[in-house]
């Protein structure tokens, strides 16, 4: 449930959803959930935003993504559309998010969605922002930019949970959304472009290189050098700033259990 995040929420009256995901492009041109906010089964509803199922939910289009909100949530436009369906996708000169191949799903990527009350909604990719957003099931295929959106969080109710991928999904295509998710944050705020910037380029906290065991006899009072070797084959590969740094902890010393760490790098 997402109760406990709530109150924060609706007391700044905004939010920003960071997801941090790997993915192929998908073959199917359904939209597919890689996570949302919202009731169990919202997606094997016919009609999940005419219901208020969900509050939001990120979908992988191809190779791009979208964001949906439920409209009577967020915003009171006068047509018959029930959801807000933001996405690249639809506009030609928008870059792809996912450009993996079925055979590696290549560096993550991060996707930030901040919504704030009085404001239009913000979607970046990779620590940048996504041009040319647009509405695309509003009747003037209306650019996003021009939505001051009014977020009614009183409507996400208790039954509200944090959906994750491959959440199921029988509208359309019969098959879930297929990548690995490697970090949900919800911030109870509306990061601003350079905060955004500055989550991507800290990158991923993932674990530290991994360096074999190590048994050695040294001489009593006598200073000795210990090297390690470790290794991160997924930061060295993916990580823009470089495979992370080693980190060692020394846990016990032999009977009889006494001796100092001089110095280690």
């Amino acid at each position: 449930p997402i109760s406990d995040a709530l109150p924060a929420i609706t007391s700044s009256g905004a939010y920003s959803l960071e997801v941090w995901v790997r993915a192929a492009p998908q073959s199917s041109d359904a939209s597919l959930p890689i996570l949302a906010i919202g009731t169990e089964g919202a997606f094997q509803d016919s009609s999940p935003c005419d219901k208020d199922l969900f509050g939001v939910a990120l979908m992988q289009r191809g190779n791009k993504v979208e964001v949906q909100l439920a409209s009577s949530s967020y915003s009171s436009r006068a047509d018959s559309y029930n959801c807000i369906v933001i996405g690249p996708e639809v506009h030609a000169g928008s870059s792809d998010f996912f450009t993996a191949t079925a055979a590696d799903l290549g560096p993550p990527v991060q996707i930030m969605v901040v919504v704030q009350t009085g404001k239009p909604a913000k979607v970046y990719h990779n620590g940048k922002p996504v041009a040319g957003l647009i509405d695309a099931l509003s009747a003037q295929q209306s650019d996003v930019s021009t939505y001051a959106l009014q977020p009614q969080f009183d409507l996400w109710t208790d039954a509200y949970k944090l959906l994750l991928g491959p959440v199921p999904y029988t509208k359309g295509a019969k098959v879930g959304w297929d990548g690995e998710l490697l970090l949900v944050a919800m911030h109870s705020s509306a990061l601003t472009a350079a905060q955004v910037q500055d989550s991507y380029s800290a990158w991923l906290a993932d674990s530290a290189p991994l360096a074999g065991e190590l048994a050695l006899t040294t001489v009593e009072d006598t200073p000795f050098l210990i090297t390690l070797n470790g290794t991160d084959p997924f930061d060295a590969k993916y990580n823009p700033t470089g495979a992370s740094k080693l980190s060692y902890t020394v846990t016990k010393l032999p009977a009889p259990e006494h001796g100092f760490l001089i110095a280690g790098h």
